[in-house]
């Protein structure tokens, strides 16, 4: 079925590629390189695949950007079903993946009309504004709505997450200060105005759920909040437990993050996505 707009996204949306289709939501992966071999999130490697790649590789993974002619590629096929396409995807401040996407636009200029959209964030924050511009358009919004309704939901998507070792982000390439007093800490960290930083250290991962529990809690309104994480575990649901005494059931899902995010944050991250203004999905 034609529809006046498609809407795409990258991989590290953590986007199950099943609800993608249901939704006619197009990702483009992103490369996941385990030294001299090149993967594309969730085409060639599944993040079943990957996890169990990282338990055994002596070498640490490293992610770079889809390129400007797979974006072109991707935009040229959508032309046969839709007249326009919004491109949203993670922030400029984390990758390059922003880049490729507008080259790609400059280069179809004339022949493809494509407004490329930087959501200043990653992973569920970022499903959550896809998801909604490809709801929007299955209910046959235009562009011009469409796009006002995603930039309006920018600023209100929020992501934190601890991680047990800050060694996979400096891997790729993101450093930050190291003290004595760190040693044996777990670091937390946000995505804010779409660059990464560390919120502060905690002794433990009880006091970093801790942490994530107060984070939610101190939004006056919770629409959506996701739970990222790489496998359901005891502590998961410890921290389900009480966020539902502040924000109701129907409003918290789960989701794994891929090999994109599993990259950076290797196994036993956790993170909360929330987004803050009335749902529009």
């Amino acid at each position: 079925m034609r529809r006046k707009v498609s809407v795409v996204t990258d991989s590290t949306a953590d986007i199950p590629l099943e609800r993608a289709e249901e939704l006619g939501l197009t990702v483009v992966p992103l490369n996941i390189h385990f030294g001299s071999q090149v993967f594309q999130d969730q085409v060639d490697l599944s993040t079943n695949e990957f996890f169990q790649r990282l338990s055994e590789s002596q070498v640490l993974p490293t992610t770079s950007a889809p390129s400007a002619g797979l974006f072109q590629s991707v935009y040229e096929r959508l032309t046969a079903q839709s007249r326009d396409i919004l491109s949203i995807h993670v922030s400029s401040g984390l990758s390059t993946t922003l880049e490729s996407a507008m080259h790609a636009r400059d280069a179809l200029l004339g022949r493809c009309n494509v407004y490329v959209i930087d959501s200043l964030t990653t992973s569920a924050s970022l499903g959550m504004l896809a998801t909604a511009a490809a709801r929007a358009a299955m209910r046959g919004q235009d562009l011009a709505e469409i796009a006002k309704m995603v930039r309006g939901m920018v600023p209100q998507v929020h992501i934190q997450f601890f991680v047990d070792t800050l060694e996979y982000l400096e891997h790729v390439g993101f450093q930050f200060p190291i003290t004595p007093k760190a040693a044996n800490t777990k670091p937390i960290l946000k995505v804010e105005q779409g660059t990464l930083s560390l919120v502060e250290r905690v002794r433990s991962r009880a006091r970093a759920l801790d942490k994530l529990y107060e984070f939610v809690a101190d939004f006056p309104r919770v629409e959506k909040l996701v739970v990222v994480q790489h496998a359901p575990a005891p502590e998961i649901q410890r921290l389900l437990s009480r966020v539902v005494t502040i924000v109701p059931p129907s409003k918290i899902t789960e989701a794994p993050y891929g090999p994109a995010l599993g990259t950076c944050l290797g196994t036993d991250a956790i993170g909360v996505a929330v987004y803050e203004g009335e749902e529009e999905w």
